[in-house]
């Protein structure tokens, strides 16, 4: 099933921007030394080891988690905008007070029915 064409063209721009994101944060946490010492963990069968020789920092992964938070922003804005207007209730509510205003309202030229 193919997606409408402004939400595929809004993950056709958005991709680029999380793939590259995803990128630089395992760029952060990996080095070639920190490469091969996690590989010996693994082969080792120490996945504890490699875990924590990965060092995980949740500041590497900032910039994927600013691109994910803008992507469903910019996904969000996207639905919103293509729902159908809602009318405001309260201008419904001043007509309604107006109309009653007008109905209660005296009547021009009538006198004064309460006696003094």
């Amino acid at each position: 099933m193919a997606l409408p064409s402004d939400v595929q063209a809004l993950l056709d721009e958005l991709e680029p921007e999380i793939r590259k994101a995803f990128l630089e944060a395992i760029d952060r946490i990996t080095s070639q030394a920190q490469l091969s010492t996690i590989t010996a963990h693994l082969q080792a069968g120490n996945v504890e080891a490699a875990i924590l020789a990965l060092r995980l920092d949740p500041v590497f992964f900032q910039p994927l988690d600013r691109a994910i938070m803008e992507a469903y922003y910019r996904g969000g804005v996207l639905a919103l905008a293509s729902l159908p207007r809602i009318p405001d209730p309260f201008l419904v509510e001043q007509r309604f007070s107006d109309l009653m205003a007008a109905t209660f309202a005296p009547k021009p030229g009538a006198g004064s029915t309460s006696e003094d």
